[in-house]
């Protein structure tokens, strides 16, 4: 996240299916400062799983709104299958 300037990843399944989003504020709040086995410790520990998404024909005004309001950091953007565009993993 920090050499390519990331304020998120998705994790994604074999599929590309999402499931889940690691933002910097899970870093901050979920691992630093923890003694953590770096070599065997998985993403999917700390990230938000099933996050909350938005499609391609959502509107931005309600996207932008909604994110003040409920506090979300980040939303992920999905097809109707539930796969972020191929430009995203």
């Amino acid at each position: 996240m920090q050499s390519r300037h990331l304020g998120c990843v998705l994790v994604v399944d074999g599929g590309g299916l999402l499931k889940g989003i690691f933002t910097e504020r899970d870093l901050l709040t979920k691992v630093a400062g923890r003694k953590l086995d770096w070599t065997s410790i998985a993403v999917s520990e700390f990230m938000t799983a099933d996050p909350e998404s938005l499609q391609s024909g959502d509107g931005i005004a309600w996207a932008a709104q909604s994110d003040v309001h409920r506090r979300l950091p980040s939303r992920p953007l999905i097809d109707d299958g539930g796969r972020p565009p191929a430009s995203s993993r």
